[in-house]
This record gives C-alpha cells, sequence and structure tokens, in this order.
C-alpha cells in the first residue's frame, strides 16, 4: 500500500501514521521509521513499536530513495516517512535545486550579455525557469519510481499549509 496524509503541522499526521502502520505490520511486523522533523517521531516511541531513521538535509529525492532502499532491502514491513514535503519544498528539495540552477543561468547569461539593451533579469529568469525544471523533475521521477517498486507498505506525511483558520 501507498498511504498519503495531509495535514497542517500538528494535526496528529504522525501518530496516525504510525498508528496504520502498527495495523498493517501485525503483531510479529517491523516498523522502519523515516524521520526528517529533528527527532519528533521520537516522540511516539512509547506508545509504538518501531525503528527510527533520522534523515536530514539536503533533503534530495536522492537522499529519500536511498533511505527507503535501505528500509525495504532491511525487510521492514512498513515504512513510514514523516515527513515527504521536504523531498519537494525544503533545502536540497526539488523547489531549491530548481531555484539553484535558475540562479547558475541567470548569472551566465548576465556575464554573457552583449548588446545595446539593458540587462532584464526578470524577463531573463522567465525565460530560462521551464528549462531549469528538468533535473529536478526527472529525479523526482525516479524518486516516484521507487515509490512504487517498493516492496513494503509506505505510509508517507505530508505536510499541508492551512488555507482558512476559522475561530
Amino acid at each position: 500500500l501507498l498511504i498519503g496524509i495531509a495535514g497542517s503541522s500538528g494535526s496528529g499526521k504522525t501518530y496516525s501514521a504510525l498508528s496504520i502502520a502498527t495495523g498493517l505490520a501485525g503483531p510479529a511486523g517491523r516498523i522502519a521509521g523515516i524521520d526528517t522533523e529533528a527527532g519528533r517521531m521520537l516522540h511516539y516511541a512509547d506508545q509504538f513499536k518501531f525503528d527510527h531513521g533520522d534523515l536530514r538535509a539536503p533533503f534530495s529525492p536522492d537522499r529519500y530513495i536511498d533511505a527507503i532502499a535501505a528500509a525495504d532491502e532491511a525487510g521492514y514491513d512498513v515504512i513510514v516517512i514523516d515527513s515527504m514535503s521536504h523531498e519537494w519544498e525544503s533545502e536540497g528539495g526539488c523547489q531549491q535545486m530548481h531555484d539553484d540552477i535558475l540562479d547558475e543561468q541567470v548569472e551566465t547569461a548576465r556575464r554573457n550579455h552583449r548588446g545595446n539593451w539593458q540587462f532584464d533579469e526578470d524577463k531573463t529568469r522567465e525565460r530560462l525557469s521551464v528549462g531549469a525544471w528538468k533535473k529536478p523533475k526527472k529525479q523526482h521521477k525516479k524518486f516516484v519510481a521507487r515509490l512504487l517498486q517498493c516492496r513494503a507498505h509506505l505510509v508517507m506525511c505530508l505536510r499541508a499549509d492551512e488555507k482558512m483558520r476559522i475561530e
């Protein structure tokens, strides 16, 4: 199974993921926890049985692939990943990879600029932005393919932004 649990910070994603993982694993099953939240998963170590792995920045797709492959090859029945959001939006994630590539391309364009007109950084960024997604998207697709090849059940937490707060 591939299960995604989305919610805002503090909404119970980790607790829910570990509860589901415990049910999927059964009494004799093994659960691996891949924690990108600075050990926050360990707050539940007294309530759930799981082996904890700490994944720190950079949160590139390749680092996630390596962590998932290690847990899968070790024979875990369920892998809980808290949080998957970092792969896209945190340090070393796909968005930062894109921004770094784009910055480099804009700087190259600035250095190579010759002409009678003024260099327009905003237009250059807009023009180069789509091409700067090539490498991050390729790595992200490789990451998704690894998720689909995993023999263990995967329970993934995803941080969702709170769109509206009703008080």
